[in-house]
């Protein structure tokens, strides 16, 4: 179906936010999460705008689509990115603002900048 978008078909529900500080702080995640605040990217743009390679990138939208915190349209033949409906990101000067809203209506939001966790709201 044209427009529709993908990537919510496995997406675990009630994400503790000791799993979510997890998934987001991995390898390059914080980073893509960053860059599709910007605006929606394919894969291979991300990996050139993060100097790594397609593999880790991919496998890095993977584990965020699993956790809900991406989807992907298509495009012709490419998967364009972009963060999930559920999914808030916000940047103020060096912090980063992470508002994940559940499917039951609560939201958890957490507030990171370069150091680490600032505050977490459940």
């Amino acid at each position: 179906m044209p427009g529709r978008t993908h990537g919510v078909r496995h997406v675990k529900r009630g994400i503790p936010i000791e799993q979510l500080l997890s998934v987001i702080s991995y390898g390059q995640r914080l980073d893509i999460l960053r860059l599709l605040a910007e605006s929606p990217r394919c894969v291979s743009d991300l990996a050139k705008m993060l100097f790594i390679g397609l593999a880790a990138v991919s496998r890095d939208l993977a584990c965020l689509e699993e956790h809900g915190l991406v989807q992907w349209t298509r495009e012709k033949n490419t998967h364009v990115y972009s963060l999930s409906r559920r999914v808030g990101v916000s940047k103020a000067g060096t912090s980063l603002c992470i508002k994940l809203n559940s499917d039951a209506g609560h939201a958890v939001s957490i507030e990171l900048d370069e150091s680490g966790l600032i505050e977490s709201v459940a």
